[in-house]
């Protein structure tokens, strides 16, 4: 496991600092994975271990620069339409392409390869997709007709069967995305219109899905969102002290597609106006439009840019 500075509590989830590599807990049992309950089955307790900032958190984000793909692998149309997420290690990607749910692999950074399908997907319409903490599962937004756009969990080796894991009445949910390093998985609400466009789920015991609420103090933004755009992409820092989000522009016509960013303090504070990111359009030449992946210490983000071809983009803050 990767070993970070941190000290706190999340929920009844412990936060610890460690200085080396931690592949024992000091309970003495099995070597944790970042936790969903505060009693693990070898009956110690979860250990979730967050990095540490390596950047100036505060700072803006650099020169962005284009995430490569084997020339072979990425020939299929729509291979980009929805966003591309990965493990922890950004050596394993996992993205829609063209309706199905695939993945890749990278060796350091060079370019991704090896494009295969999800095995044994749930079945209806597929739309973006996310790997759990363990890297074991993924989490697929999904329209069967049954539960429309509701959450499904499947396992990555295709082994049992899928299973709704979040559904809620009269809203379609969808865009899932898990924290790298902590049990909290954040959602987007497309209803029509779209209250509490985003949600916050807790990832209870056995990877259960909490109670959703809106991210703290978000909802006076909502009338700030309402009319002029709609969130479709939504990624937090592992310390939810950093958000950003994609928005498509209209139905306003004044409003073109762009990312937005909001932070805070504390956790226990409320989360700050968003304000645009417009420096990063004059880095690629069209706007992006979908947020993708944040690093867990919030250092590195993400995104797709749409335009005459719609390519991934990586950017980073500058080091401390």
């Amino acid at each position: 496991m990767r070993s970070f500075f941190c000290c706190g509590v999340l929920g009844s989830v412990a936060l610890v600092a460690c200085s080396a590599d931690q592949t024992s807990p000091a309970d003495g049992g099995a070597a944790d994975v970042v936790g969903t309950d505060a009693t693990p089955s070898d009956g110690g307790s979860d250990v979730v271990v967050l990095p540490v900032p390596a950047c100036k958190r505060g700072a803006p984000f650099g020169q962005p620069g284009y995430v490569s793909w084997s020339a072979t692998d990425a020939g299929a149309s729509g291979f980009f339409k929805m966003p591309v997420r990965f493990d922890r290690t950004q050596q394993l990607a996992v993205f829609n392409d063209n309706g199905g749910i695939y993945f890749a692999n990278r060796a350091g950074l060079g370019s991704f390869v090896g494009r295969r399908p999800l095995p044994n997907p749930p079945k209806g319409q597929l739309r973006s997709a996310s790997l759990n903490v363990a890297g074991d599962k993924v989490y697929v937004d999904v329209d069967n007709g049954a539960d429309p756009y509701s959450i499904h969990v499947a396992n990555v080796d295709g082994s049992g069967n899928e299973t709704v894991w979040a559904s809620r009445p009269g809203q379609n949910l969808f865009f899932a995305y898990p924290l790298p390093d902590v049990p909290v998985l954040y959602a987007l609400n497309g209803s029509d219109p779209q209250p509490d466009p985003i949600l916050r789920f807790p990832i209870g015991p056995g990877g259960a899905a909490g109670a959703p609420a809106p991210p703290k103090g978000f909802a006076k933004y909502t009338e700030f969102l309402s009319g002029k755009t709609r969130v479709n992409s939504v990624v937090v820092s592992d310390d939810e002290l950093d958000m950003y989000f994609g928005t498509p522009g209209g139905p306003d016509p004044s409003v073109d597609a762009q990312l937005y960013e909001s932070h805070r303090a504390s956790a226990s504070d409320d989360w700050n106006q968003p304000t645009p990111m417009s420096y990063l359009n004059s880095f690629v030449g069209f706007r992006p439009e979908y947020v993708s992946y944040l690093s867990g210490d919030g250092c590195q983000l993400y995104f797709l840019v749409v335009g005459n071809d719609t390519k991934l983009y990586s950017a980073e803050k500058p080091p401390k």
